[in-house]
């Protein structure tokens, strides 16, 4: 049985992920899309590219902090200069940078929708579509919409 499940691979859902990996779990993220970040995107019509959803990224906890000035001194994210002292990045070439830097080396399934969440005698059953997939813990990164 999987340790945990994470719905949804935007920043929030692929941090826990990272977080988890770290603890030594083995999570598994599932997302309906086809491409991971969420509101942290870069979309591509023909030869043209631009970034969707969030402009840039900032940091309130010194974990995540510590975290995007890692990804800046990898190469993922650039520095968006501005006049306050306020540290803000963008990815690098496109938003979507961050959200792969991200989920290197984690568990990603992506074009995976959760049509159900069943609760179960040690778990949770999770209904995707004509299969079912167990896991220990459940752990929901969508906005409330979805």
């Amino acid at each position: 049985m999987i340790p945990v499940v994470i719905i949804g691979s935007g920043i929030a859902g692929l941090s826990c992920a990272r977080t988890l990996t770290a603890g030594g779990l083995a999570p598994v993220v599932l997302d309906k899309g086809r491409g991971i970040g969420g509101r942290v995107a870069t979309r591509r019509v023909g030869a043209m590219q631009f970034d969707h959803g969030a402009q840039y990224v900032t940091a309130q906890s010194p974990s995540f902090a510590a975290l995007l000035s890692e990804l800046h001194t990898g190469g993922a994210l650039a520095e968006w200069p501005d006049e306050d002292d306020c540290s803000r990045y963008v990815g690098q070439p496109g938003m979507s940078a961050l959200a792969k830097a991200l989920g290197a080396g984690l568990d990603i399934r992506q074009g995976v929708q959760v049509k159900g969440i069943t609760k179960i005698y040690d778990g949770w059953a999770l209904k995707l579509g004509d299969s079912v997939l167990q896991t220990r813990r459940v752990v929901l990164t969508v906005p409330a919409p979805q």
